[in-house]
């Protein structure tokens, strides 16, 4: 890569963010910060001209909604056939333009970065990929990005020539995206969005909320609520969108790569939050019938393929008991 390629991928990069930073802070100071920058360089006018216009033809496209009533499932299988696209483009999506084929190369199994890759050639606009219970998968895309896409999750790929749309339908899944600022990557669910140019970060389908989790670079994310700021997450915050779309505080957190090797770790989390994550895990049904129950906080590393073993010590931890019927359990309080 030449001097002038990466001077350019620097100023995309730069007007990038000062479209962000307008959109959260457009305070005098930060408008004549901008104003100083844009006219420096005809290249600055450039960049940032194209990505406030790509900016605004997210607000001409669709709603997410279009996305479950027109989207075809693909069968998780070397025949795989195309998904065919069908005018849908989620909330934060870009304009759409010529597409591209999407080239994947799959990796099964719960430590699926240890495996010999399986590579499946898709041509198609869209593709929709799933795990099963306790399965993790994972895909690189075309555009050199890759996801880990965690149990039970399912998600949709979109990626043309001006964006890269991912829809996260269930579970969870990590981003590790390849830097492209002239094509966005959205992440989205029912609505809400994380947008980055190239960063890794977590996203997450929670018992109430949708977890965004940044390991690496900036992340932009947005819920659903109005009016609403968009939340720009550095590296080790994380914020949740919850169910009314309204973001939360940003917090600093430790954040945890153990679910990618197997170990699921929680930190004085709700009881019932907890089991609603693990039952991605567990070929078992599970309950809880007592508010007390679900309210307990727990604090603890579990593995993934233990998750029966786990539930089995729980009443030694809390006063609760289990009542299993088949593959169903449910946590309940202790009987007198």
């Amino acid at each position: 890569m030449n001097e002038m390629k990466l001077h350019k991928d620097k100023v995309a990069d730069e007007a990038a963010d000062w479209l962000l930073r307008l959109e959260e802070h457009d305070s005098a100071e930060v408008r004549e910060a901008f104003e100083l920058w844009y006219r420096s360089s005809s290249l600055h006018q450039q960049a940032f001209d194209k990505m406030q216009a790509l900016w605004q033809l997210a607000q001409q496209l669709p709603s997410p909604q279009a996305v479950e009533q027109k989207t075809t499932v693909v069968p998780l299988q070397e025949t795989a056939k195309p998904v065919k696209r069908r005018g849908w483009i989620m909330g934060f999506g870009l304009a759409a333009g010529l597409a591209l084929a999407v080239g994947l190369t799959v990796f099964n199994g719960p430590r699926p970065v240890h495996q010999t890759p399986e590579v499946v050639h898709q041509q198609a606009d869209s593709v929709r990929f799933s795990t099963d219970t306790g399965q993790l998968k994972r895909v690189q895309l075309d555009d050199g990005s890759w996801v880990q896409l965690g149990a039970r999750s399912e998600m949709v790929v979109h990626i043309d020539t001006q964006q890269r749309l991912i829809e996260l339908l269930s579970g969870e899944a990590r981003f590790d995206v390849a830097k492209d600022a002239g094509r966005p990557f959205i992440v989205t669910h029912r609505g809400h969005q994380a947008m980055a140019l190239g960063t890794v970060f977590d996203v997450k389908v929670a018992r109430q909320a949708i977890e965004v989790s940044v390991l690496e670079g900036k992340v932009s994310v947005e819920g659903t609520a109005q009016p609403t700021q968009p939340a720009l997450l550095t590296a080790g915050q994380q914020v949740s969108i919850e169910q009314d779309g309204r973001l939360s505080e940003i917090a600093d957190k430790a954040l945890s790569s153990e679910w990618l090797t197997g170990r699921l770790r929680y930190i004085n989390t709700p009881l019932a939050d907890v089991i609603y994550d693990v039952q991605r895990y567990s070929h078992l049904t599970l309950y809880i019938n007592s508010p007390k129950v679900a309210a307990y906080s727990y604090t603890g590393s579990i593995k993934s393929d233990g998750i029966d073993t786990w539930l089995q010590s729980l009443p030694k931890i809390y006063p609760l008991s289990l009542q299993q019927s088949a593959d169903t359990v449910v946590l309940t309080e202790p009987v007198p």
